[in-house]
């Protein structure tokens, strides 16, 4: 027999979609993160240290998974994949963020330095 399968949104063959989402998504602390990036009760810096915490605890599970405590990387760890994207997310938002506080981008910092003979009238700084 054929297997078949009918598509509607969330379901298939009349039951419930369900997918595999990794742990550490239901962790309150990861929940917190992302409300925190939303704008609610914060913003992405407060969001940084959330994220970084649950990094380093994701790595040190899934290195102790593999028995490769402290020895390189920590092989397959979805949790600490997806920590890691949401802490780098996070980082780049507060970037953004100070960037737009500040006005765009700071001016001065992109003026080319002063050609010291264009200021004295050409005669190069030096006494004739």
């Amino acid at each position: 027999p054929a297997l078949r399968l009918v598509l509607q949104p969330g379901r298939v063959q009349d039951r419930p979609l369900y997918t595999m989402a990794p742990p550490i998504a239901s962790h309150p602390r990861f929940k917190l993160g992302r409300v925190l990036m939303a704008g609610s009760g914060g913003g992405p810096e407060e969001a940084i240290d959330v994220f970084c915490a649950l990094l380093e605890e994701a790595v040190e599970r899934a290195s102790r998974a593999v028995g490769n405590e402290g020895e390189g990387p920590p092989g397959d760890g979805l949790d600490a994949a997806l920590a890691e994207y949401e802490y780098g997310n996070a980082l780049f938002r507060a970037v953004v963020r100070r960037e737009e506080d500040d006005g765009g981008e700071n001016a001065d910092s992109k003026k080319p330095a002063a050609d010291p003979s264009v200021e004295d009238g050409g005669h190069g700084g030096g006494k004739k």
